[in-house]
């Protein structure tokens, strides 16, 4: 509770409880709270007067400068204007007096070269219908020549290319044949082998079975000289060694038998080798034939048409240096045509000038009264920027004072804002 209230609710109590010898103290300083009270509201009342008086003084200095400077900003196109105005008029103007003044000569000298570049220009359509003319013609005997060159061609080149098949056939004859050679050679080690096998199997047996003959035959010898051998055993041991004299017999014709029969393999054999090497000899020939033929008549066939595509190179080098002919013949067309052009614009704005004097007498008019206008909007615009200038000097403070409360208010509404949300923030968090 506020000490006013405090001493509003004092005197209150006193009137109903004190004495009645206190009344006129306690009445007395009632009288003194509510003359301050009474001083409080009129301060705040006139200070806020003042605050807002200060606002709108600063608000009404801020608009007032602006006006001044938009003013004298309005001025002063207005005279660049005008200026521009004049500086395009007087141009025009001294271009018209200066070709007025070159008249004759103007007309004389661009006559001339109209002239000369219409007679550049009819060289240069002559030109370029002489190259078109010759273009054409080159070109259609360029295009004749390839069509005879291919014609003319085709045989050798079929030629060329039927060898080159003829050699890739002798080449896989050849190779083919050297396969089969390795085959052959292959047959005869193979039957070489076998027949050094056999004969020295056979060999083997022979030899085995006169080693065994030789052992019965000495025992039979042995049993012989000795008087106590019975007949019996006695002809036991002829029998085997009749039988072994059989094996040896056997086996020697098995040698002749096997040396004859692996002979005939074994020469079979090496004559296949040899009709096999012949072959290869004979493919060799024929591939090495091949080879030289298509050889031959490749190299004949790549003359002809190197031959061919020279002369036609020749031609069409022919067909391009016309055609760049062309181009260059386009652009001194092109050439005479912009100085004709040329030549005939300045001929028809000398005649145009010379045939509106009053046109150059109106430019004339026109830009004095364009500087008269300038010297005008010129005072106008001392006089407005004079103007802002005393605006701006005589609502300094007031501008100033205007501002400093605008900042002080957002600074004020930046810590109430930061205060609340911060504060929030943080008690939050905790």
């Amino acid at each position: 509770m506020s000490d006013d209230k405090r001493s509003t609710t004092q005197a209150t109590n006193d009137e109903a409880g004190q004495p009645t010898d206190n009344s006129t103290e306690q009445g007395s300083a009632f009288s003194k709270v509510a003359t301050a009270s009474k001083k409080v509201a009129d301060s705040a009342t006139h200070a806020t007067a003042s605050a807002t008086k200060t606002m709108n003084g600063g608000f009404s200095a801020m608009r007032e400068v602006s006006r001044a400077k938009k003013e004298a900003a309005t001025a002063r196109g207005k005279l660049d204007a005008l200026r521009k105005d004049l500086d395009a008029d007087t141009a025009e103007h001294d271009h018209r007096t200066q070709i007025e003044a070159d008249f004759d000569s103007i007309v004389a000298d661009a006559t001339a070269e109209l002239t000369d570049a219409r007679s550049a220009m009819a060289a240069a359509d002559a030109d370029e219908e002489r190259l078109n003319s010759e273009h054409d013609k080159l070109a259609a005997d360029l295009e004749a020549m390839k069509a005879d060159h291919e014609q003319k061609l085709r045989p050798y080149k079929n030629l060329a290319e039927s060898s080159k098949s003829r050699s890739d056939d002798a080449g896989r004859s050849l190779s083919d044949a050297k396969k089969a050679l390795r085959v052959a050679e292959g047959n005869v080690s193979e039957s070489t082998g076998r027949r050094d096998t056999r004969i020295s199997a056979a060999n083997r047996a022979v030899d085995n079975a006169e080693a065994r003959l030789r052992k019965l035959q000495d025992e039979l010898d042995r049993l012989q000289k000795d008087p106590s051998t019975g007949m019996k055993e006695l002809s036991d041991m002829r029998g085997e060694v009749a039988s072994e004299l059989a094996h040896l017999k056997s086996a020697q014709e098995d040698v002749t038998s096997v040396t004859n029969e692996t002979k005939q393999v074994v020469d079979n054999a090496q004559t296949h080798l040899w009709t096999q090497k012949q072959s290869v000899e004979v493919a060799e020939k024929q591939a090495e034939e091949a080879r030289a033929d298509a050889k031959s008549h490749q190299e004949e066939y790549d003359k002809l048409y190197q031959d061919a595509m020279t002369e036609e190179a020749t031609l069409d080098n022919e067909v391009v240096a016309r055609e760049m002919n062309l181009r260059e013949t386009h652009r001194d067309q092109e050439a005479a045509k912009k100085r004709i052009d040329a030549a005939q614009a300045r001929i028809d704005e000398a005649n145009d000038i010379h045939a509106t004097p009053q046109t150059t007498q109106e430019l004339a008019g026109r830009i004095a009264d364009t500087q008269a206008a300038i010297d005008v909007q010129q005072k106008q615009v001392d006089s407005l920027a004079g103007v802002e200038k005393d605006v701006r000097e005589r609502t300094r403070q007031q501008r100033l004072i205007f501002i400093c409360v605008i900042v002080a208010v957002v600074v004020v509404v930046l810590l109430v804002l930061w205060f609340v949300f911060g504060a929030g923030t943080s008690g939050a968090s905790e």
